[in-house]
């Protein structure tokens, strides 16, 4: 604990939640476990690993000391991501994404936890990044089959469609961000993070934000990605991303871990993606809700 703080420069409660990140327990499990008159020998194991880890590393693996951001920098990010937030509601409700979500109830269901076609009932198979669909005929009725194959161009009455797994999240309303966006390091997963390929490796915060759209059988969920750190400093990493994730009314990952707020770099850095990304689908928005206009004429 002295060494954490010294290398830190930072209070009890977070050089606790620092120790805690590397043996997997949150701060107050450190506080009882410190208060305790000895270790059991995995433990005491454990713990002189990490006192070497923290004594032999550079100040480059460690980014230390640990400044926490300000509440003028957090507050940005939170005006930043409330502007983002404001705009995807909008997005949504333009006629021909709407369009393309609305028609998902006439050509897809659910049978328990089963995509499937509706009409024929067949699961839905993984044909990779896309779905094609094709319209046919059962018992005299018009029913939608899907092809086995996704085959470019696609021919008039096809229908195109992003994954079966993409599709089955937007129907049943589900996120699988946490396994998506993981590091494993030294054994253990960290959640709301992925790994940059770089040499040596390096980690980032990932930051998603749902977009309920099938429109040309795209992904549209914008991701807010912050600047890359050693890997070694995944675990506290998987700290700032428990914070950012609760911070925005998210599901947290990394729930073993106390929710530590970001350094002040680390935030100027979400602050910075998040503004680029608002700025991007602003653009976006723009476009959409002129081709809507074009949309509802052509339709009316």
């Amino acid at each position: 604990m002295a060494r954490i703080k010294y290398r830190y420069n930072c209070d009890e409660h977070t050089a606790r939640a620092i120790l805690g990140s590397r043996i997997q327990r949150d701060q107050a499990y450190i506080k009882v476990m410190l208060g305790q008159p000895k270790f059991s020998p995995a433990m005491q194991g454990k713990l002189e690993e990490v006192e070497r880890f923290f004594a032999e590393s550079p100040d480059e693996i460690l980014c230390c000391p640990y400044a926490p951001a300000s509440d003028r920098s957090v507050d940005a990010l939170q005006r930043i991501m409330a502007s983002i937030g404001r705009k995807v509601p909008y997005y949504e409700n333009c006629s021909q994404i709407r369009s393309g979500i609305g028609k998902l109830a006439w050509r897809f269901t659910m049978r328990g936890p089963v995509l499937c076609m509706k009409g024929t009932g067949k699961p839905v198979e993984d044909t990779g990044k896309f779905v094609q669909i094709f319209p046919g005929t059962a018992k005299g009725k018009k029913v939608w089959r899907q092809r086995k194959t996704v085959t470019f161009p696609i021919s008039g009455k096809d229908e195109l469609y992003p994954s079966a797994r993409r599709l089955k999240e937007i129907i049943t309303d589900q996120q699988h961000w946490f396994e998506d966006y993981k590091v494993t390091y030294r054994e253990e997963t960290f959640s709301g993070m992925e790994v940059v390929s770089v040499i040596p490796p390096e980690v980032r915060l990932v930051f998603p934000v749902r977009i309920n759209s099938v429109y040309k059988a795209r992904n549209e969920d914008l991701i807010i990605r912050s600047e890359s750190r050693p890997i070694e400093y995944a675990p506290m990493m998987a700290m700032y991303a428990a914070w950012l994730y609760s911070t925005f009314e998210y599901p947290r990952p990394n729930k073993p871990l106390t929710a530590l707020r970001p350094d002040g770099k680390m935030v100027q850095s979400l602050v910075t993606a998040a503004d680029a990304v608002d700025r991007e689908f602003q653009k976006k928005l723009t476009e959409a809700i002129a081709e809507s206009k074009k949309f509802r004429r052509k339709y009316a």
